[in-house]
């Protein structure tokens, strides 16, 4: 790996790339989304803004209108996704919950993968955290701070691979790609406890870093952002965006691939009904899309 903090970053489930790098190399089929249900937690959020509504537009052609009736669909089954997933971390007693607990162990992790960890010592890019407002959420920006830890498939003839830059009370994600192997909350939590030496209940921010996943991207740079008034065009180096728990956009966004990866995570790392993910900030550095989910 390069000496930069932070590069190029990927992760892909089958071929459900979350960021950039190695993308090419998935294998296996997309993960459809969750099944949805609309569970409440105990601690109810806030009203959120109005679902929309797809209208077709004057003199809009039918595959237009189609267009239209099928981004209101998505938007519906993220909104349902994200408010399910919501409900499993905030309420123990939610029904069905999709999460399981982790059963993973590190020595399952040495016998699939290789691994290879090193601290960092330079290279930093400050203004890749420093875009996503990292102050408030008492986010370190020294690369002396950090843990950069790979894992790659020992069958070579299978993409699957996952890294992060870690430090306590932060998981970075470099890159992911999960084809038939344990799931990416296993995984990470397994490389933050492992290489750190810390429990992952001191986990209070994830960040996805350069991130391609079509759903995730397409939503915040089609549908999010103009819906915000900022033009995907002009959102580079412009102050981040941050969706507050109760609002229609936070949980739409926790219903794409990368918030329910990220809720998956906290559900497992733990007690549910004790924490929240009380913000999902967004920002763009160089043309790409970050993202940062902070854990109160």
């Amino acid at each position: 790996m390069g000496a930069n903090m932070i590069k190029q970053a990927c992760g892909c489930i089958g071929r459900f790339c979350l960021c950039g790098r190695r993308s090419s190399r998935a294998n296996g089929s997309p993960i459809p989304l969750q099944p949805t249900t609309s569970a409440q937690g105990d601690n109810p959020a806030p009203v959120a803004t109005p679902a929309p509504v797809a209208t077709p537009a004057p003199g809009a052609t039918p595959a237009q209108t189609a267009e239209q009736a099928e981004e209101a669909a998505a938007l519906v089954k993220y909104h349902a996704a994200g408010k399910r997933y919501q409900a499993c971390i905030e309420n123990a007693a939610a029904p069905d919950c999709p999460v399981q607990p982790i059963k993973l162990t590190w020595k399952q992790v040495q016998d699939r993968y290789a691994v290879s960890s090193k601290p960092m010592t330079g290279g930093f890019t400050t203004p890749f955290l420093d875009g996503g407002d990292p102050a408030p959420a008492n986010i370190s920006t020294k690369a002396t701070d950090y843990q950069y830890m790979d894992l790659e498939l020992l069958d070579t003839n299978v993409g699957e691979f996952f890294s992060q830059y870690h430090c306590k009370g932060t998981i970075i994600v470099d890159f992911m790609n999960r084809v038939d192997g344990p799931h990416w909350n296993e995984i990470a939590t397994a490389m933050y406890e492992n290489d750190l030496k810390q429990s992952i209940t001191t986990l209070k921010n994830i960040v996805f870093s350069n991130v391609v996943n079509d759903e995730t991207l397409s939503y915040v740079s089609e549908i999010l952002y103009p819906r915000l008034g900022m033009k995907w065009s002009d959102a580079d180096g412009k102050p981040c965006k941050k969706l507050a728990r109760g609002t229609r956009e936070y949980e739409e966004l926790l219903g794409t691939a990368l918030g329910k990866s990220a809720a998956a995570l906290v559900i497992t790392a733990f007690p549910r009904g004790t924490k929240k993910i009380s913000h999902i900030v967004t920002w763009v550095e160089a043309g790409k899309l970050q993202v940062r989910l902070e854990i109160a």
